[in-house]
């Protein structure tokens, strides 16, 4: 297994768009990540679920779902 390991090659980080950065642009504030979290729960409350609603329209309703009464039980 080392053997493998060994013989796979770094990661080239310049193939998946260059290095990152060291310090974020000087116009533009740090990512607020706590922010960013109150706002999408405010807008979930609101409806607002973007791509979220196509997941959960996809999903059955707790009233939809098959009932499991001729299920064999082990």
């Amino acid at each position: 297994m080392d053997e493998l390991l060994a013989s796979i090659r770094p990661i080239n980080p310049a193939a998946f768009g260059g290095l990152p950065q060291d310090s974020p642009p000087q116009n533009e504030a740090p990512f607020d990540a706590s922010q960013y979290l109150m706002q999408r729960i405010m807008q979930m409350k609101q409806g607002k679920l973007g791509a979220l609603g196509n997941v959960m329209a996809a999903m059955p309703q707790p009233n939809q779902m098959p009932s499991q009464e001729g299920a064999a039980t082990a």
